[in-house]
């Protein structure tokens, strides 16, 4: 993972650069305490949280309390100012992969397509 949020086999990597930024702090959705990230020599903060599946909403806290979208966000369910989205890239891979299969690929058959009418 470059940044962005990941999720793993026990929760989810939070990764997100702000090098003038003294912290970050990581607000999950439903729950009300804020979570520290860890602050890094070269910019970047960092957290993992056990627990947090793949479907977890969450954002960013600035220091001044401003709540923000993850920049990195692979999916913002909402609007781009809204919680953004944790993401399993794996199973993302896998349904990829069984579409891009032939072989998974199902057949509808004429008899199960019922034409539609213009006057319904």
């Amino acid at each position: 993972m470059r940044f962005g949020a990941e999720a793993t086999d026990h929760g989810t990597r939070f990764k997100i650069w702000a090098p003038r930024c003294k912290d970050i702090r990581l607000k999950l959705k439903g729950r009300r305490a804020l979570i520290a990230l860890e602050r890094q020599h070269d910019g970047w903060h960092r957290k993992e949280v056990e627990g947090v599946v793949a479907g977890a909403h969450y954002r960013y806290v600035l220091p001044d309390g401003t709540e923000i979208a993850d920049p990195a966000s692979r999916h913002q369910p909402a609007d781009i100012d809204s919680y953004s989205e944790v993401i399993s890239l794996v199973a993302a891979r896998r349904c990829c992969q069984r579409r891009a299969n032939p072989k998974t690929w199902r057949v509808l058959k004429p008899a199960s397509l019922k034409p539609a009418s213009a006057c319904d």
